[in-house]
């Protein structure tokens, strides 16, 4: 029979490294998290405080809180290969926008993306509570089975909200004849 005393349990805390490597593996894996949630939510953004400078980088938005743009007209034609939009668009805030651009994301037949074309708004230096315009012809690569419009400021800047005001208001997203 055995001795009480050579009798020990053999666990995986019991070798010489204590428990210090599964502390270090519990904090390296919380720490990743911590970098996920901080990359892939607006964590980051809250938790950090923001230098004025990066106002440049925000959208606009009209003094009621709502889209600093509104679309008033688009047209379209197809002739041939050739697809013609125009449109004009009306600045909803207080104060002008400057190099304001508007970006046509073609889509073909199956609603893939096919091809993106940036056009200037003119006028360059849109007033408050003024219309402008925007018109672009284009040569798609592909067969086109709709398009969207969408507003951005200058040099790769953010878009900036717009809703539709048209007097028929159909959607958005439009498919050409």
């Amino acid at each position: 029979m055995p001795d009480d005393k050579d009798f020990q349990l053999e666990t995986r805390l019991t070798n010489t490294r204590g428990f210090f490597p599964y502390v270090a593996a519990a904090l390296a894996i919380a720490g990743i998290i911590g970098i996920i949630a901080t990359m892939t939510t607006g964590v980051g953004a809250r938790l950090l405080p923001m230098d004025e400078s990066y106002d440049v980088f925000t959208a606009p938005t009209a003094e009621d809180g709502s889209e600093a743009l509104a679309l008033q007209t688009l047209e379209q034609e197809v002739k041939d290969k050739l697809v013609s939009i125009r449109g004009t668009v009306l600045n909803r805030t207080a104060y002008p926008l400057s190099g304001l651009q508007a970006v046509i994301e073609l889509r073909d037949k199956y609603g893939l993306p096919a091809q993106n074309v940036t056009v200037a708004v003119e006028p360059d230096e849109l007033p408050a509570q003024a219309t402008a315009m925007f018109q672009a012809v284009v040569v798609p690569d592909k067969e086109i089975g709709s398009y969207a419009i969408r507003f951005r400021l200058p040099d790769e800047g953010p878009f900036v909200a717009h809703k539709d005001e048209r007097p028929d208001a159909a959607p958005t997203e439009t498919k050409p004849n």
